[in-house]
């Protein structure tokens, strides 16, 4: 089928938490079945913030869907998009994305890192398409 319900697969990415520094998501993603990726974020700042407090998105990628080891950032230039920075006063709610073009290794996960003094409540989707097989349950 060529709708997109059925070509995509929608994971938690980071668990809906008050983010007050750098917090490694736990739930990773697997590509094996998979050709394309976006992360889908949605962000409220809470209690204090300035110009200075920033949420910055990466994403780790692994051999292993432990990360116990030979884990790597995926490079800037496998990031499409450019929301991975959001300014936790002037985007205090917000929701955002990003595309990571698929590398070699099967697994990813989030990580965002806190700058300033601001906690924000912070929840990340995974969004896999171009499943090898579909449609996708």
């Amino acid at each position: 089928m060529q709708d997109l319900t059925n070509n995509i697969q929608v994971l938690r990415a980071l668990v809906a938490s008050t983010i007050t520094a750098t917090t490694v998501g736990t739930l990773y993603a697997d590509l094996q079945q998979f050709e394309q990726i976006a992360v889908a974020v949605t962000i409220e700042t809470v209690g204090t913030a300035d110009a200075t407090n920033l949420l910055t998105f990466s994403v780790e990628e692994s051999d292993s869907s432990s990360f116990a080891s030979g884990n790597t950032a995926v490079p800037a230039i496998r990031i499409i998009g450019t929301a991975t920075v959001i300014n936790a006063t002037a985007q205090a709610t917000t929701t955002a994305k990003f595309g990571v073009v698929k590398g070699l290794k099967r697994y990813l996960r989030v990580v965002v890192t806190e700058t300033g003094t601001a906690s924000a409540n912070v929840a990340a989707l995974w969004l896999l398409g171009s499943p090898r097989r579909g449609p996708v349950a």
